[in-house]
């Protein structure tokens, strides 16, 4: 495999850590807001 294959593959699983990572903040972010709303008493 080339070098310039190997750097395009490490792009990619910094792009996908990232990206999860970003969706998990996002999920418990959600968690956060149905739980403050819940403890509110109030739906918005």
């Amino acid at each position: 495999m080339s070098s310039e294959n190997l750097n395009q593959q490490r792009q990619n699983v910094i792009i996908s850590k990232s990206h999860r990572s970003e969706q998990c903040r996002r999920l418990q972010f959600e968690d956060a807001e149905i739980n403050a709303i819940e403890r509110e008493g109030t739906y918005l």
